[in-house]
């Protein structure tokens, strides 16, 4: 009886090793699967991604797999009941065709980094971070939007230049509930920065396709706010009132679109005075102000080409595109989410502790 529960044990186990292995060919990093299935399936990666074949076309994915650190504590030995459900979820993903553009992470890719982008990246960064820890909401709003033009203002610098730019694709994690509602802020974001994104998969793994630099603002920038947008959501006087009403999912629904739409607006003016500074700054350099009138008729429209690139990239990649439909219900929920887009902190993953702390509290 003991040997055929062993052998039963390890026929599961492998099993469930080759679903695992099927899933990376399929173009499934370790941490999308991490963020679907969860913690538990987390032994069971660490047993397959030696096993994970050479033959995989992206270095990207194949490095992720690679570098999979163990699970934090617990043994590797996964109870029957477990592996055969891992197993039956992990044959059911479906494929992600991002995978040829997948781009590496931030880190690996940081001696590429020409060091005048370098610097500018380093100023966004700390405009960010010193909007998120101020408790000033005017200071706040200031800082904002010049961390928004700055990089409106690099996009034009960048753009550009004397070279044909590469379309990448960056994955997103967005978390439960409310995840349509969600990417509907994260396809705002991408819009203004010159990226297209994609829901790819209905439990939040989300696709941005744009340049390496201009995804990397989207997700950060995406980051922050839907941090900042949970939070006001839940701790507004709105929310109060909505719970003791019952209507607590619409008004978080209404809240989330609300939000998108407002931050939308404060990212389009944003953009139009890092336009209107980049001709300002040609015409300062020059002397001439037609250098910065120039300057601008070039610029928007290889913005322009540059934001039909990337949905071009995009709808190649995922070829059975299908438009969300999502509406507002509560009127409470539109009128706090626009007020809470008002009073948002921008801050990517580089946010220190105090601002933290704000936050949570």
């Amino acid at each position: 009886m003991y040997q055929d529960t062993d052998h039963s044990h390890r026929a599961l186990h492998n099993e469930a090793l080759i679903n695992a292995v099927w899933a990376a060919e399929k173009g499934w990093t370790p941490a999308d699967i991490l963020h679907v299935l969860g913690p538990k399936v987390h032994p069971l990666l660490y047993r397959a991604a030696p096993r994970v074949p050479a033959r995989i076309s992206s270095p990207v994915l194949r490095k992720q797999w690679l570098q999979l650190a163990p699970p934090p504590s617990g043994s590797l030995i996964l109870p029957e009941e477990t592996l055969r459900k891992l197993s039956l979820e992990l044959l059911r993903l479906p494929m992600l065709r991002d995978t040829e553009l997948l781009v590496a992470a931030a880190k690996d890719r940081q001696a590429d980094i020409d060091p005048k982008q370098a610097k500018m990246r380093e100023k966004i960064n700390n405009l960010l971070r010193k909007a998120e820890s101020t408790p000033f909401e005017n200071e706040a709003d200031a800082l904002i939007a010049n961390a928004q033009s700055l990089q409106q203002r690099y996009r034009v610098e960048d753009v550009l230049a004397e070279h044909a730019p590469d379309f990448l694709a960056r994955r997103v994690h967005i978390h439960a509930p409310y995840v349509k509602h969600q990417a509907s802020l994260l396809g705002v974001v991408a819009y203004h920065n010159g990226c297209a994104s994609i829901l790819a998969h209905e439990m939040g793994i989300a696709c941005v396709v744009g340049t390496a630099e201009d995804s990397a603002h989207v997700a950060q920038l995406f980051d922050s706010l839907s941090r900042q947008c949970d939070w006001y959501m839940r701790s507004g006087d709105g929310a109060a009132q909505a719970r003791s009403r019952g209507e607590t999912a619409a008004y978080r629904r209404s809240f989330w679109l609300s939000y998108a739409a407002r931050i939308s607006e404060l990212l389009d003016e944003a953009n139009f005075t890092g336009m209107s500074e980049a001709a300002d700054a040609r015409t300062a350099e020059t002397g001439n102000e037609a250098d910065g009138r120039s300057l601008a008729r070039q610029a928007i429209p290889a913005l322009y080409e540059r934001q039909v690139g990337s949905e071009e990239a995009r709808n190649r990649l995922f070829p059975h595109l299908s438009a969300m439909t999502l509406s507002a219900s509560s009127w409470a929920g539109v009128h706090d989410g626009a007020s809470a887009a008002e009073k948002s902190h921008l801050a990517g993953d580089s946010i220190d502790s105090s601002s933290q702390r704000q936050i949570a509290s």
